[in-house]
């Protein structure tokens, strides 16, 4: 039984492991698009607006219905 649940420990373990990689490489990826195709000085100003809504669980734009960029 001890050996039954140190192999589900492992499982989990290694799944939680390969999920952190996967995060990685796409917070990784993310990164360069905003490298290659936003300046650095236009990234601040929307990251400084930029706030968490604990509703949803998301970052909010202030006004971005304004930009006339809605989709």
């Amino acid at each position: 039984e001890i050996d039954d649940v140190a192999d589900q420990i492992h499982r989990e373990r290694e799944d939680l492991m390969d999920r952190i990689r996967e995060l990685t490489r796409e917070i990784r990826l993310k990164h360069l698009i905003i490298d290659q195709f936003i300046p650095a000085q236009d990234y601040m100003k929307v990251e400084r607006r930029a706030d968490w809504n604990e509703m949803t669980q998301d970052w909010m734009i202030p006004n971005v219905e304004f930009t006339g960029n809605n989709m």
